[in-house]
């Protein structure tokens, strides 16, 4: 769950009743926008698109020409990262494929 103001992003454990439990600290940076990957990493927007493994270590950044607002993959074969920005659309292909 990120905590855009506050810049911060944060794991949480689902509970079967659909609480959540075991607040952690994922990521030092809040998100406008977010989305997985099958190999479980995350993709947050910040100034650029951050991309963290699932231990919470970031491992890539994806810079654009403008400030990324929210992010998806998508495409036939969920292998095109699709950023939203401020006036313009942009598309990265990756080697992953996104999550359902």
């Amino acid at each position: 769950m990120a905590d855009h103001g506050g810049k911060k992003t944060f794991v949480y454990d689902i509970n079967k009743d659909g609480t959540l439990s075991n607040k952690k600290l994922f990521a030092p940076e809040g998100s406008d926008g977010m989305t997985i990957d099958n190999q479980g990493n995350i993709y947050l927007t910040t100034d650029v698109v951050a991309v963290y493994n699932s231990k919470g270590e970031k491992t890539e950044t994806i810079q654009i020409p403008e400030t990324p607002a929210n992010v998806t993959f998508g495409g036939k074969d969920k292998k095109t990262l699709f950023i939203t920005a401020r006036t313009s659309l942009y598309s990265v292909r990756t080697r992953v494929r996104g999550t359902p």
